[in-house]
């Protein structure tokens, strides 16, 4: 009896002991370092100013828009904050053209050339550079 009370007693401490460096190992390590998110660039949606097409090849330039919007002041009257953003435009980016016509829309490609001074456009980026233009024409119903 006393050899399997003195064997129990060993398988205890030698537990402990197992779980109490596991513990402590688990203290020692370096947490991983916490990388912070990127910033997420929203779809610019605004009307063309401006296009410059570079003379070489006419596929790359780029596009000037403005994105116009309404601010209330403090005393509550709406002011106009207008926002002019310039966009650089290369043969990885993609053009659509989006006709939105009595609620439905159809999507089909375009180019660099279909893009005017006036057009409403949502352009996607990564900081000036344009990764996708749509070219967006809203058709109106006949009265």
């Amino acid at each position: 009896m006393r050899y399997l009370r003195s064997i129990l007693v060993a398988a205890v401490s030698v537990g402990i002991a197992t779980i109490a460096s596991e513990e402590a190992s688990a203290k020692k390590q370096v947490p991983a370092k916490v990388v912070p998110a990127q910033k997420k660039h929203h779809p610019f949606h605004g009307k063309v100013i401006h296009v410059h097409h570079k003379k070489t090849d006419e596929h790359i330039g780029s596009i000037v828009a403005k994105h116009h919007h309404h601010t209330a002041d403090k005393v509550g009257d709406s002011t106009d904050a207008t926002v002019e953003r310039k966009f650089h435009v290369s043969l990885s980016t993609t053009f659509e053209r989006i006709d939105v016509k009595n609620g439905k829309r159809l999507v089909s490609p375009a180019t660099f050339r279909d893009v005017h001074k006036g057009s409403h456009v949502i352009i996607h980026h990564k900081g000036h550079h344009a990764t996708d233009v749509k070219i967006v024409h809203h058709h109106r119903k006949a009265s």
